[in-house]
């Protein structure tokens, strides 16, 4: 996953599209950065049929205090999927907590020829 985010379609496509309900109120993003730790719309293996907002990063359960939690989160924006399952923050989670995290797409801004030029991932 990249740090920037999109989802420009409205909650009644989606619904129609996925054939999920959607209780949230949700308006479309055009552009959103992951350090902004935004709700996104994600559904769970748990509940299938149910679209839910969840915010973007990940705390682990063995984080003890809010200070660790605010501290970690930035860095668990991104798994890779080279280390996912080795990762202390993310090797629990991963065989049985999947979710399908609904967008249009995910893209990185990079400097290309001295220019901040955005590198799209649809």
């Amino acid at each position: 996953m990249c740090f920037h985010y999109a989802l420009t379609k409205e909650k009644a496509e989606i619904e129609i599209q996925l054939g999920v309900n959607w209780d949230d109120e949700w308006q479309p993003i055009f552009h959103a950065a992951g350090f902004s730790f935004l709700q996104m719309p994600v559904i769970t293996q748990k509940q299938p049929g149910r679209v839910q907002l969840f915010n973007w990063g990940l705390i682990p359960h063995w984080v003890k205090t809010r200070a660790d939690a605010g501290k970690l989160k930035a860095q668990t924006l991104n798994a890779r999927s080279e280390t996912v399952f080795e990762k202390p923050s993310f090797r629990s989670y991963i065989p049985n907590n999947r979710c399908l995290v609904i967008a249009d797409g995910f893209f990185e801004w990079m400097d290309y020829q001295k220019k901040n030029t955005r590198i799209s991932f649809k």
